[in-house]
């Protein structure tokens, strides 16, 4: 058994005491420095006392459930969310949600199916059913909180429904299925209809269409100053196009077909790579490119996709680019292309869509059902639509995906279906998935910057999660310390308008644990009493609410302070000074043995054991060895000559040895 007053690398030390008298001086280090830093979070090469972590303005959208620890240091990632109903899209701060106010929909209305703008007034097209088994389509204008329905403009009785509104030149026109026939109406003063003189061709469709059937069997559109109907040959399994004329009253065949066995997804309009416009077309396998130009119209498949349903559905163009929908099946979240022309290049980027980043919450998996452009903001009916879910309107900044209204009287698997923005008010239509009916709703003044507006009315409550953040150091435990709130508009008390936080520690969800109340004179809050809470990350939950007396009252949350503290797990350092003729002699062993073991030590390829009285063992690196040698001849007096195998070496070795982990 080795023996000494400690054991390196298994082999016995007997210690020489320092001049103060200590036989081992053992410190506590910390493996990374201090440094102060002036921006950016802190990283294991530069330790703060402790870390601040800034949220916001969260106008970077959704996508980020935790904040991966390479990119602590990149702002963009706390300026994105995992979840929001509050109204984020503005520099000024988060608000609360514009009030979601309820429409009185058309008599004897069931879906509504397309809505264009026409002599300035808003006008959708539903499907009708006046319950005596008297169907067809309608088309309704808008005033206020109310929908008009205008003359019923099919009452078959073999179903009708309507697929598309367009205005051309000094005409509304109304596509519909009716039986197994295309139809298009015109109006001139949005009430009464007439046929085309020289319709499309009938009989298009394999079977008659059913009430409330989805189904994508034509779109209108405009394009060199003609009218074009994009239409679903089902039978063929093609698209066809038609092109009118006299303001929609004659329509002929352009005789080209292209393939589609799912129907007509989305039109749109925009310039090719020749400077020219061109019509894309978009199906279930992709995005087919229409020239218009030659007497024979000539297409190309320019963006191929997988084949699903939701691929292209209403994709639009969006200051200058196509947004191009990707479906997904029961269980997914839908990913957004978007195609740019830049000279003779299309460029189609892929990160657009809800399945970007870390994605969204379960309950918001589904399709995009609608896109609408509006100035600098494109709106999108999205989700729901099955178990679990809820369908939101969500809105494009030109950062990220926001959300702007999810109605609290929806409820599970509720779907967006519709969204028009006119007048600066949105306009929205959900139903419950498997029903017939929608419901329609508006938000007022939904494009007025909040920060420069007054009166906007709001929900009463609106939250948004924020991301879990670990301080660049993910399985380092460390403390969650406190949280502030730069808020504005705040009352002093919990009554009227202030901001409530919630937390989750080491991955548990945001509203485990409450915090408190950020009202006018409290902006901060401490962790734990103010002793803290163990975690290795933390994630909040800040719900902003006010009372109920008021709906244009909101609070302003600019930026929420997340302050931890996080170090990697300290060490110890340990100096010592080794009696080499001492050592040498309890072992009987001689003195260059002791040299030998200690140097092996020293440059083991692996972590040497060291252990001293009662100590548990642990792993070291020998840092340092100080060499403070004499020379002993074979008399035992001080060698005078030259080297020779007589002679040996005694003194003192002072070594310093340090934990690499904890």
């Amino acid at each position: 058994m080795a023996r000494g007053h400690l054991l390196l690398n298994d082999v016995g030390y007997v210690l020489d005491r320092f001049d103060d008298g200590e036989l081992l001086r053992r410190e506590h280090i910390r493996p990374f420095a201090p440094v102060t830093v002036t921006q950016g979070q802190q990283r294991q090469e530069r330790i703060d006392t402790y870390s601040s972590t800034l949220f916001g303005p969260f106008t970077a959208g959704f996508g980020r459930d935790r904040i991966p620890a390479h990119r602590v240091n990149e702002p963009i990632e706390t300026r994105r969310f995992f979840d929001a109903t509050a109204d984020t899209r503005w520099d000024s701060g988060a608000y609360l949600p514009l009030l979601n106010v309820s429409q009185t929909e058309p008599t004897e209305s069931e879906k509504v199916r397309a809505s264009t703008v026409f002599q300035n007034v808003l006008y959708t097209a539903w499907d009708r059913d006046d319950g005596s088994n008297d169907r067809g389509v309608r088309t309704a204008s808008h005033s206020g909180t109310t929908w008009t329905g205008t003359t019923a403009v099919d009452t078959n009785t073999a179903e009708a429904i309507a697929l598309d509104l367009s205005v051309f030149r000094n005409h509304l026109l109304l596509l519909y299925a009716s039986g197994q026939n295309h139809v298009i109406r015109r109006s001139s003063d949005g009430t009464t209809w007439g046929s085309a003189a020289t319709p499309i061709a009938t009989g298009l469709l394999t079977n008659a269409v059913t009430a409330n059937e989805t189904i994508q069997a034509g779109l209108l559109t405009e394009i060199g100053g003609q009218a074009v109907a994009v239409i679903w040959h089902e039978a063929n399994g093609t698209i066809t196009f038609y092109e009118g004329s006299d303001e929609g009253n004659t329509w002929t065949d352009e005789n080209i077909e292209i393939p589609s066995g799912t129907g007509v997804a989305g039109v749109a309009v925009m310039p090719g790579i020749d400077g020219e416009d061109k019509l894309y077309v978009g199906t279930g396998s992709g995005v087919w490119e229409v020239d218009t130009a030659p007497s024979t119209w000539t297409f190309q498949l320019v963006i191929p996709m997988s084949g699903e349903a939701g691929n292209c559905l209403r994709m639009v163009v969006h200051n200058g680019m196509l947004w191009v929908p990707v479906g997904v099946g029961a269980n997914g979240t839908a990913g957004m292309l978007r195609m740019v022309v830049q000279g003779d290049r299309r460029i189609v980027e892929t990160n657009h869509g809800m399945d970007v980043l870390d994605g969204v919450p379960s309950d918001m998996r589904g399709n995009w059902q609608w896109l609408h452009s509006s100035g600098k903001f494109l709106y999108a009916a999205y989700g729901g639509g099955q178990s679990g879910t809820t369908g939101r309107i969500l809105c494009h900044n030109g950062e990220g995906w926001h959300s702007v209204a999810e109605s609290a009287a929806s409820g599970s698997d509720t779907e967006m279906r519709w969204c028009h923005v006119f007048s600066e008010d949105l306009h929205f239509a959900r139903g419950a998935a498997g029903t017939a009916i929608d419901v329609a709703e508006s938000c007022a003044d939904i494009e007025r910057n909040p920060n420069s507006s007054t009166g906007l009315a709001r929900e009463i409550t609106g939250y948004i999660d924020l991301p879990y953040s670990n301080d660049g150091m993910p399985t380092v435990d460390g403390i969650f310390l406190q949280a502030r709130v730069d808020a504005s508009n705040l009352s002093g008390d919990a009554s009227e308008e202030y901001v409530k936080l919630f937390f989750g520690a080491n991955d548990a969800i945001r509203t485990t644990t409450e915090l408190g109340n950020i009202l006018s004179g409290t902006l901060k809050l401490n962790a734990g009493s103010g002793a803290g809470v163990s975690a290795r990350n933390v994630g909040l939950r800040v719900y902003l609410n006010r009372d109920s007396s008021g709906n244009t009252d909101t609070p302003i949350v600019h930026t929420v302070e997340v302050d931890t503290f996080k170090i990697p797990d300290e060490t110890e350092r340990f100096t010592f000074r080794v009696d080499l003729e001492a050592t040498a002699d309890i072992d009987e062993i001689d003195v260059e043995t002791v040299i030998a073991n200690l140097e092996a030590a020293r440059d083991l390829g692996t972590l040497p054991t060291f252990r001293y009285g009662g100590d548990a063992q642990r792993h070291v690196k020998v840092r340092a060895m100080r060499f403070l040698e004499e020379i002993e001849g074979a008399d035992g007096a001080e060698a005078q000559t030259a080297p020779d195998s007589q002679a040996r070496r005694i003194g003192i070795v002072e070594v310093v040895c340090e934990e690499i982990i904890g």
